[in-house]
């Protein structure tokens, strides 16, 4: 099978994937009461306008009409209006916050990819040395420290000497929607450094938690592929070390930490809920808890939806990409 037939194949069963998940959100919107009042107070209205919304939205079909007309309107991107956020279309609402949590998420990715890599890599050459197990104590700590317990003491340290800004004023128009790359693009300096200051915060926050994790266990990968029989044998040919490591022992060694990398791009991309609150960082997470909180089924619903979509797709492409790093996949073995 050739690997454009393997993804075809992978895209396919994802597409059947999102179905039922959509069917799923569907469900756990009729179950978790009457659906009215995702769109209006029911105690706050008459008997015959509720009625007419609920012809209007087909609230009065069979369930499984409901979700026809329902998966019809998600499809072309209608997902009701969101009660929190001033009866605006969800949908409008998760594109306006969107861009700061995708802000968040790219400086985070970018950071702790190459250094998880280096770190991991000189972890296991200076193995049982002072740096290894400082990395050790570093992971541990990373994983067993709350977040908003790491994230209040971030704030406490660089809020006070002005580091780190919790309502940033911007001056310059919105083009991307992340207002580094806006000032960046408008020439304002003064902007830039708010845009940072409003950035650094919950970016130590998010590279600190995801570096623990992930050189962890890169790091537990390449020591169990140091005592393969293949590196011992790569070493009696006259390959060094280093070469070793790098060439052989971390490739091989790369598949957990591309499944774990996958996941955390999905966690950060759909909004880290407790980091964006803490800092006041008007995100999808902040979207999300803000949502939570008013109880509004609309917003909550489709940050599932989002959230599973995106589950799904990088879980595709992390499929394709070991069928591209292990012919064996593609011949299904």
């Amino acid at each position: 099978m050739k690997i454009y037939e393997y993804a075809i194949k992978r895209f396919a069963a994802s597409l059947l994937t999102l179905f039922f998940l959509a069917l799923f959100v569907f469900s756990v919107s009729r179950i978790a009461g009457d659906p009215i009042s995702a769109y209006v107070d029911p105690h706050m209205l008459s008997k015959e306008t509720i009625d007419r919304i609920r012809e209007q939205y087909h609230l009065n079909d069979p369930v499984y009409i409901q979700f026809l007309y329902w998966l019809r309107a998600a499809l072309m991107g209608d997902f009701g209006i969101s009660i929190t956020f001033g009866n605006l279309p969800v949908t409008s609402v998760v594109i306006q916050y969107f861009p700061l949590t995708l802000e968040l998420a790219l400086f985070t990715i970018v950071i702790t990819i190459p250094l998880t890599i280096i770190l991991a890599t000189l972890s296991v050459k200076y193995r049982d040395t002072w740096f290894d197990h400082a990395l050790r104590v570093f992971a541990v700590s990373g994983r067993a420290m709350p977040s908003f317990f790491f994230a209040l003491i971030v704030a406490l340290f660089f809020y006070p000497p002005g580091w780190i800004t919790f309502s940033p004023t911007f001056n310059f128009r919105a083009i991307t929607g992340m207002p580094i790359f806006d000032s960046l693009i408008a020439g304002d300096i003064h902007g830039f450094v708010e845009a940072v200051k409003y950035l650094w915060g919950p970016l130590v926050v998010q590279v600190f938690m995801q570096l623990a994790l992930s050189v962890r266990i890169l790091r537990a990968s390449m020591i169990e592929e140091v005592g393969k029989d293949y590196v011992i044998f790569a070493k009696s040919k006259g390959l060094g070390s280093d070469y070793v490591l790098k060439k052989y022992v971390r490739k091989n060694a790369l598949s957990s930490f591309m499944t774990l990398t996958g996941l955390e791009i999905v966690w950060l991309l759909t909004g880290v809920t407790i980091t964006e609150t803490v800092f006041n960082r008007k995100g999808l997470g902040w979207f999300s808890a803000r949502a939570a909180q008013a109880l509004d089924y609309n917003s909550i619903l489709v940050y599932s939806l989002i959230t599973g979509i995106f589950l799904v797709v990088m879980n595709t492409l992390i499929d394709i990409l070991y069928a591209k790093v292990d012919p064996r996949i593609i011949l299904g073995e």
